[in-house]
Formats: structure tokens, C-alpha cells, sequence
């Protein structure tokens, strides 16, 4: 058995598996079928791996407590999660950049396209609504200088976000506004956004990929904690209420732009990259969701 392609796998447990089947009846996205039947005829990253051979266990062992990866290098990448792609350039995969190994997927977002939901412009991917309230999220993302230029209209653009359905505003999510990068977090909807939390994290870097790693403990008390690791290097420890009183949230990434669904901005124009987009469980460890080539 190829240890490689393996380790490209997307792996599901089967309580997560369940949250995707119900997941699946929602009517605004664009999918592919889902083979249960016949796993093994899927080939690549989406795999879904039912039983390990003992001779794959070895190489896997650092991986078990991953709920989900995608590496890109599959034939259909991000087939068991949700995309909201209102247009043919909303995604692709490509060869350049790439963070690790041969591939990455390039998400973009013009003024004037299509709206992926009733909600507003995006080319996103969403994930279920967690089943458990400890997470790790991983990714690296790439802004390129011909693509995601200086837009210093007051509005924000989101790439990361932990979405309630129904509570409004994301009770946290990885914003950029006028070229700056800044997490924002919450745990009370109803005094409006400028009660949330800001993190600075800087001006938005570009041309060069960066690697996210986000540990939540989803709460809407004092035990909520959120931690998060900027190419390695602690740069939020936050302990407190992270999410609104109501469901869990749901992760998404890629790029939304609120705005550009009533008005235009300087830029009409998005384009990010990402690779190594990884979830795990309530086990999992820093070590587990970082990569260990680094550009």
C-alpha cells in the first residue's frame, strides 16, 4: 500500500461521516455524489478509508486524530464538504504557488459574479456543524499582490469563519480590512460587532504563503479558549466565551465579501490560495496540524 497516497487521504470518522450524509440536503450547493457504495473507486485525496491494513498503520500514526485534509493532490478535491461556487473561476486547482507537494486550490471572487447564497458573494467551502465542542483548524493561504490588491474601503472581507446560522455576524472569524489582518471573536450577537474582540495580526502578507493553526474550545462561557499560531508562532491565547448561545458553529474558508452585493469598491477583484486545509479532533495536537515542509 502507497504510505504517500495515504497520508494524502481524507479521513472521516463515522460520527462525522453521519453530519456529512445530513449535511448533504441543503439546496444552494454545488456537489458531487457521494460513493458509499464503492469507495475504493475514488481515487486520490477524497478517498474515504473505511479499514487500515496493519501495514498502513505505521506511517498513519500521526495522523489519526484528523477529521479531515485536503491536500489537493486528489482527482476531486473538497468533494465531501459543501462549496458555495456561484462561477467557473470561483475555484480550480492549480500548480502555482503551492505550499507542499504538487498542487493547491485557488479560490477567486469578482465583482459582478453571481451570488453563491442568498446571503452574499463568496467562493467558499462550509463544513457540518461540529459535534463536539474542542476543535483544531489548519490551513495555509497564499494573497497574491496581482489578485488581492490594497482596498481601503471600510468594509471587511472574511477568508476564515466560524458561522452561526441565524445569529448574524461570525462569533469569530480571520478578517482583512484596508490590507490589515485581524481576528475578531465574540460571545454576545446582541450588542453588534464593535463589542467584539480585535486581534492585530498585521499587515496582510503577500506573495508568500502563511499557515494557520486555530485551537477552539467552543463556548459561550468562561471555559471557551482559542488559540492561534501564525507560521508556527503563537500570536492569540484567548480564554472566555468564543460563540453565541445557540448551535455550534460551522467552519468555513475561502473568501466573502459582503459588500460587493450592494455596492462596488476600488478592487474588483479576489484571489487566494489554499492548501493543507486540515480539521481535527478533540485528541489531535499542535504537531499533527502543521506541515512539516515549510516554504
Amino acid at each position: 500500500m502507497d504510505i504517500n497516497l495515504l497520508k494524502s487521504t481524507l479521513f472521516l470518522t463515522p460520527c462525522y461521516l453521519g453530519f456529512c450524509l445530513l449535511f448533504w440536503d441543503g439546496p444552494e450547493d454545488n456537489r458531487m455524489a457521494l460513493n458509499l457504495e464503492n469507495p475504493q473507486a475514488r481515487t486520490g485525496k477524497s478517498s474515504i478509508i473505511d479499514t487500515l491494513g496493519s501495514e498502513s498503520l505505521a506511517g498513519l500514526i500521526v495522523k489519526h486524530n484528523l477529521i479531515f485534509e485536503e491536500t489537493f493532490e486528489g482527482n476531486n478535491p473538497l468533494d465531501l464538504v459543501r462549496r458555495q461556487f456561484a462561477e467557473k473561476h470561483s475555484f480550480q486547482t492549480v500548480t502555482a504557488p503551492v505550499f507542499n507537494g504538487e498542487k493547491s486550490g485557488k479560490f477567486e471572487l469578482r465583482y459582478g459574479d453571481k451570488r453563491a447564497t442568498k446571503n452574499g458573494l463568496r467562493s467558499e467551502i462550509l463544513f457540518p456543524t461540529q459535534d463536539h465542542n474542542e476543535r483544531w483548524y489548519s490551513f495555509a493561504v497564499y494573497f497574491p499582490s496581482e489578485g488581492y490588491q490594497k482596498d481601503t474601503d471600510s468594509s471587511t472581507e472574511l477568508v476564515s469563519q466560524w458561522h452561526q446560522p441565524g445569529l448574524g455576524t461570525p462569533s469569530a472569524s480571520l478578517r482583512i480590512r484596508n490590507d490589515k489582518l485581524y481576528f475578531r471573536v465574540g460571545n454576545d450577537n446582541r450588542k453588534g460587532p464593535s463589542h467584539l474582540d480585535h486581534f492585530h495580526l498585521g499587515n496582510v502578507p503577500k506573495d508568500c504563503w502563511q499557515e494557520f493553526v486555530f485551537h477552539f474550545v467552543h463556548s459561550n462561557g468562561p471555559d471557551g479558549l482559542i488559540e492561534i499560531w501564525q507560521n508556527g508562532k503563537q500570536v492569540v491565547n484567548r480564554k472566555g466565551g468564543n460563540m453565541y448561545s445557540g448551535a455550534s458553529p460551522s467552519w468555513k474558508i475561502g473568501i466573502y465579501k459582503a459588500v460587493w452585493a450592494n455596492r462596488a469598491t476600488e478592487v474588483a477583484l479576489r484571489i487566494v490560495y489554499f492548501d493543507n486545509i486540515r480539521m481535527g479532533n478533540e485528541n489531535a495536537s499542535f504537531g499533527e496540524m502543521v506541515t512539516e515542509f515549510q516554504n
